[in-house]
């Protein structure tokens, strides 16, 4: 099922007005389809992907927190700890020299570090990896649907290239024009084989390199989406930024086309760093209705069973989808002034542990 968010549905009204065209293609290859102007379609991504949408306005973030000394028989609980939002993740090292509170945050601190995926293989990636791509097996310019992807474009290109790789010489290559609106550029991994995952968690890492963050437009990253159990209610987990920092979003549809029923967003994170290599983690928990993000190994955001503020309907928890796609990339939701372009490299996705960010 193609999953739509909020961002497209705009399109579609507006597109009574006004046909605009979608490029929609795997790399390699073109499909050019008059969007709005045959048949009111949503952008697909290989006639099946979904979409992405924003999750609001920004809220107020966590900060890191600060853990406590080991105690004499105490453990430590994560790396440090952090405090995300109200009831959420931090703690501190507990022990009889520990400082009272609540219980840390396994997943918060640093992961260790980890190897390059190096040939593209689950086995250049530790036990338990479910996705393993550095890009290396394809051709500058190539098809990527060997590997499982397949391609979102609107507005925007998607392209292998030897540009600025991390590590090896190739990586993908997303560029969005200046001027346009609501601009796709995702690789898009969804249903079987990966989905759904066992116990429908997962962590994920990438590497990305992203030439600016415009503080005046809305974007996502990372989203993941799929139905709420037992409903056709259709809910999506993701994350970007607005005005430059760090958000959450979520959102509930009753159906794909249709118009969100909640919107909601936690924002106020860490900013995002630009012009330069950076290792982004995230979890997605949906046995613990729970999303995390990270910046080389720092806490960036965190939602554990609701956070910030809905601005359409309610959700006293962000109850978790069952998980049925992962977009990664660039979804802007205004024009920008300017061009953009992002890189992405080594792209990790793990079902039961922190990935950590690559040795270089």
């Amino acid at each position: 099922m193609t999953f739509i968010d909020e961002e497209f549905q705009n399109l579609m009204v507006q597109s009574r007005e006004v046909s605009m065209t979608l490029s929609c293609r795997f790399l390699g290859a073109s499909v050019l389809v008059m969007l709005f102007g045959c048949g009111g379609g949503a952008p697909t991504q290989n006639g099946t992907g979904g979409a992405i949408g924003s999750g609001g306005a920004i809220g107020s973030g966590g900060a890191p927190g600060s853990g406590g000394g080991l105690g004499s028989g105490g453990t430590v609980s994560g790396s440090g700890g952090q405090s995300g939002n109200p009831g959420g993740t931090g703690g501190q090292a507990m022990g009889t020299g520990g400082t009272a509170g609540q219980p840390g945050d396994a997943d918060a601190g640093p992961a260790v570090d980890a190897p390059s995926p190096g040939d593209g293989s689950v086995a250049g990636c530790s036990t338990g990896t479910l996705v393993c791509e550095d890009f290396e097996r394809y051709a500058v310019g190539g098809d990527v649907t060997a590997g499982g992807w397949s391609v979102m474009e609107t507005s925007a290109t998607v392209r292998v290239d030897a540009t600025k790789p991390f590590a090896g010489g190739k990586g993908v290559h997303l560029v969005a024009p200046a001027g346009a609106a609501r601009t796709a550029a995702l690789l898009v991994r969804q249903g079987a084989p990966l989905f759904p995952i066992a116990g429908n968690s997962f962590y994920g890492r990438m590497m990305v390199w992203i030439t600016d963050a415009p503080a005046g437009i809305h974007f996502n990253n990372v989203i993941a989406s799929g139905n709420l159990p037992n409903s056709t209610q259709i809910v999506k987990y993701g994350f970007g930024a607005l005005m430059a920092k760090t958000t959450a979003a979520y959102t509930v549809r009753n159906t794909a086309a249709g118009a969100p029923v909640v919107d909601c967003y936690f924002g106020g994170g860490a900013a995002v760093p630009t012009k330069r290599w950076v290792c982004v983690e995230w979890k997605f928990d949906g046995a613990g209705n729970e999303m995390h993000y990270w910046y080389d190994g720092i806490p960036a955001s965190d939602v554990v069973k609701s956070a910030g503020t809905c601005v359409l309907g309610s959700a006293p928890v962000w109850t978790a989808p069952t998980f049925a796609d992962i977009q990664l990339g660039w979804f802007q939701n205004q024009p920008i002034t300017v061009p953009l372009e992002m890189w992405m490299d080594d792209i990790v996705i793990h079902g039961t542990q922190r990935v950590g960010c690559p040795m270089k």
